[in-house]
């Protein structure tokens, strides 16, 4: 996917955009056990808690998405990533309003 979203932001003029899916549990003594032995903590959405990373400026360090990204950014980021998940996507049309590929 992360390959997929990165040919996207090229096609959206956002080529120096670094982009990354971060996946992380949080250990929990009680919590659900794991395949590599350790226990995590769940809820009803699971036990995984997953983030997009970006680093949207050369030498910039991956930060979360949401917190570094302008509206126009998430609109071409959200773009990207209906347009990468597209063949499994079952939502047919999106409608945005003024996004800029300059």
């Amino acid at each position: 996917m992360e390959t997929d979203v990165k040919k996207e932001l090229d096609d959206l003029n956002m080529s120096q955009v670094k982009f990354e899916v971060a996946i992380n549990q949080t250990p929990e003594a009680e919590g659900i056990p794991f395949p590599d032995g350790a226990s995590y903590s769940f809820s009803e959405r699971g036990a995984d808690s997953v983030e997009f990373m970006a680093s949207t400026n050369p030498g910039e360090v991956m930060k979360p998405l949401i917190s570094i990204a302008s509206t126009g950014e998430l609109s071409r980021f959200t773009l990207a990533l209906k347009s990468a998940l597209s063949e499994t996507d079952t939502m047919r049309v999106l409608i945005f309003d003024e996004i800029v590929s300059a």
